[in-house]
């Protein structure tokens, strides 16, 4: 998810053939999971952890 947010990805990018052959030649034995996997996965729980992070960060402050 780090590539994908820093580098301003599509998400579709863990589809692209040259990618997968990137991850392959890394590690065969790794599984890359498929799009659906980071949307209805990986990307909630990015979410999540980012909004507890920012909501403990403003319940801090006094003036905002």
């Amino acid at each position: 998810m780090e590539f994908i947010g820093l580098d301003q990805q599509p998400l579709s990018v863990v589809e692209d053939a040259g990618f997968r052959q990137l991850i392959t030649t890394l590690d065969p034995r790794y599984i890359l999971p498929g799009r659906k996997y980071f949307t209805d996965v990986c990307l909630p729980q990015l979410y999540q952890t980012v909004y507890t992070h920012i909501d403990s960060i403003l319940k801090g402050q006094c003036h905002i």
